[in-house]
C-alpha cells in the first residue's frame, strides 16, 4: 500500500464518503424505492428478493473465506498470492 499515491485514496474515501452522506441525508423512510438499483436487477416479488438475499448472503461467505486461504497461502510460502499464481500460470518463467 506504501506504493500507491496518497491521492488517490484521499479521491476514493471522499468519493465513498459522498455517497455514504448522500444516501444517509435522503428521505426515505426505509421504503424498498430508497435502495440503490440502477441496472433494475433486485426482484419485485418477495420470495424472489428473499432468494436473492440468501444468494448475496452465501457469497459473501464464501468471499470470507477465500480471503482466509489467501492469508494462510501468504503465511505458509512467505510469498504473495499473485507471485504464487504466477508461478502455477508461468511454471516456465522464474
Amino acid at each position: 500500500l506504501d506504493k500507491v499515491n496518497p491521492l488517490f485514496w484521499l479521491v476514493v474515501l471522499s468519493t465513498a464518503g459522498l455517497v455514504e452522506i448522500r444516501t444517509l441525508s435522503s428521505d426515505n423512510d426505509g421504503k424498498e424505492e430508497s435502495l440503490w438499483d440502477p441496472l433494475g436487477l433486485y426482484p419485485i416479488s418477495g420470495s424472489e428478493r428473499k432468494q436473492i438475499e440468501a444468494d448475496e448472503i452465501n457469497n459473501g461467505r464464501l468471499v470470507m473465506l477465500a480471503f482466509v486461504g489467501f492469508g494462510a497461502q501468504e503465511f505458509m510460502t512467505n510469498t504473495g498470492i499473485v507471485n504464487n499464481l504466477m508461478k502455477y500460470l508461468l511454471p516456465h518463467q522464474s
